[in-house]
């Protein structure tokens, strides 16, 4: 049996949240021991984006393990999108770096 059909057995079968869950620690992994050499190749205008695709990833993956439905992943991810996007923002003016109005 071919790697590629393991893993589509595995998608198929619903095992691919171990799949999933590896790489978001991977990617939280390595987010975190290169944020800082990241951050600095990103504009500011860019810096909210890798916290919306982790918060995104998350939420959607629990949607829908609990079963939702694909709808309602869907919202949950944009809404921890928003939500990200909400909290890196406010991190950075209660840090002094964002510029105020």
């Amino acid at each position: 049996m071919t790697i590629e059909q393991q893993l589509a057995d595995a998608v198929q079968s619903g095992a691919w949240y171990p799949i999933l869950g590896l790489t978001i620690t991977l990617v939280v992994t390595l987010f975190k021991r290169f944020q800082p050499l990241a951050f600095a190749l990103l504009p500011t205008r860019l810096q909210w984006i890798p916290a919306v695709v982790l918060a995104s990833l998350g939420s959607f993956a629990m949607s829908y393990e609990i079963g939702d439905r694909w709808l309602v992943a869907v919202i949950g991810a944009i809404t921890a999108a928003l939500t990200a996007i909400g909290a890196h923002h406010t991190a950075k003016r209660a840090a002094g770096s964002g510029t105020s109005t």
